[in-house]
């Protein structure tokens, strides 16, 4: 997460998120994602998560909730290898280059819905739409006790992290569903757990 602002005087080693997405974005549906590519699912779509192992839905949720949804909200082609980083432990996610392609996605609807305040409504409506499924999935993953499995507490906290640096181009700050939308995100107990480990490092 090396878009986010960081202390100056920070000691402990950053979280790393594992890069383990394999699945690329087929730019198809994002709510069936997970069934095309094979992964158990109820009749609602819902994935059936003691059916999959661990490090199937921690590459499905990167791939899925993290790129997909990436694609989706900024609407371009994301190329995995511009998000990679070498470790002594093996790749991780860097969104060092993320901060710059937000700009310009919000330049871009700046200038392309100036005048047309109806067309930029809907396009937000469509982004609450992905966030929102983003949030059905996390909520129902959150409930599951394979949470605590790594690696599923390092990818669910860059998704949670993905999603409130995203969030703001799905709403108008100045509506009432912006405001009550901040808190919708909470960490789950491995997530909570990772997050409680490096304070303690600190």
């Amino acid at each position: 997460m090396d878009h986010l602002p960081t202390p100056l005087d920070a000691s402990p080693p950053f979280i790393e998120i594992p890069l383990v997405a394999d699945i690329p974005w087929d730019n198809l549906d994002f709510n069936t994602f997970p069934a095309r590519h094979g992964f158990a699912v109820d009749d609602f779509g819902h994935l059936l998560l003691d059916e999959i192992g661990v490090d199937r839905i921690a590459s499905l949720l990167q791939s899925w909730l993290y790129f997909g949804f990436l694609a989706e909200i900024l609407e371009i082609d994301v190329c995995k290898k511009n998000f990679c980083r070498t470790t002594a432990t093996g790749p991780v996610l860097d969104t060092t280059g993320l901060e710059e392609l937000i700009i310009a996605k919000t330049a871009y609807n700046k200038s392309f819905f100036h005048i047309k305040s109806k067309e930029l409504h809907n396009k937000r409506k469509e982004y609450r739409c992905k966030l929102q499924r983003v949030w059905q999935v996390f909520v129902r993953i959150t409930c599951h006790s394979i949470t605590t499995s790594h690696p599923l507490p390092q990818i669910l906290v860059s998704i949670e992290a993905l999603c409130h640096t995203l969030e703001y181009l799905a709403y108008d700050r100045n509506e009432h569903s912006y405001l009550s939308s901040r808190r919708r995100f909470q960490l789950t107990i491995g997530s909570a757990r990772l997050i409680s480990c490096q304070m303690i490092k600190s």
